[in-house]
């Protein structure tokens, strides 16, 4: 198997600001930076990723996932005999913490810990000091999908085409005058094939809430996975700059399979 030649895609990093109320300087309030927390990747949406991007050698999500699972548990033993395991990404190595009243003082749990850490590479350094983030506005709402419950079926896992799905999340409400503004069932296999929600097919379109009709141009046996693009910021008529994307964070994430 030949190893994947291609650079790394730089995502885009987002930012937003928060006034410093107790450090303002000569009247003026000053701001500082959070990472604004966009969703949470599982193994097995990475391993789709890797499979979508075509950096795959020639395996399967699946299989990409059991090889990433051995891993994880070869560098796990390491780690409970005191050893420090290295990648691109860092070094991960264990500490312990809490105070001993002498060299005699046997290890109590609950007043001593065992933890881990991560020392980022140098490779991982030079590329997050090489981003630019772009900075949004402080305290905005952000679009997460908490759950997606095909109403036939009763589960997040087999759609019914043409019948209705359910969808409670956070910040949900699809909005905005973007073009790119909707509902779509994108494909993990190939990202580019992506079908977008009819805005007639959208019934509820709250905050917390949506109900759609589940389009009937889904293929049978297709994996698809669910993505919403939105402009809102908690007010329907005033939109965001800039829209927001989220997945459906639903076990599995990795949307649904299409059946009869």
């Amino acid at each position: 198997m030949k190893e994947s030649s291609k650079e790394l895609k730089i995502g885009k990093l987002s930012i937003a600001l928060y006034k410093n109320h107790l450090n303002a300087k000569d009247g003026k309030i000053t701001y500082h930076a959070k990472v604004v927390n966009r969703d949470k990747a599982s193994m097995a949406d990475i391993c789709n990723d890797i499979v979508a991007a075509g950096d795959n050698c020639g395996l399967t999500a699946d299989e990409i996932k059991k090889i990433w699972l051995k891993i994880n548990q070869a560098r796990m033993k390491r780690l409970t005999e005191g050893i420090s395991t290295e990648d691109d990404i860092g070094t991960i190595y264990p500490s312990v913490k809490g105070t001993f009243a002498d060299d005699q003082t046997p290890f109590t749990k609950g007043a001593h810990t065992v933890t881990v850490h991560l020392r980022p590479s140098s490779k991982t350094a030079q590329t997050m000091a090489g981003l630019t983030p772009v900075i949004t506005q402080g305290n905005t709402c952000h679009p997460v999908i908490e759950s997606v419950e095909d109403m036939r079926t009763l589960t997040g896992t087999t759609l019914t085409p043409g019948g209705l799905l359910n969808i409670k999340g956070r910040n949900i409400c699809i909005t905005g005058d973007d073009d790119s503004v909707g509902l779509y069932f994108e494909n993990v296999l190939d990202a580019e094939e992506a079908v977008k929600v009819s805005a007639k097919d959208l019934g509820t379109n709250s905050r917390n809430n949506l109900c759609l009709i589940i389009p009937d141009a889904l293929k049978e046996g297709c994996c698809y996975r669910l993505k919403l693009v939105t402009q809102f910021n908690g007010n329907k008529k005033v939109f965001r700059k800039e829209p927001q994307t989220a997945y459906a964070t639903a076990t599995p994430k990795v949307a649904v399979t299409i059946t009869e």
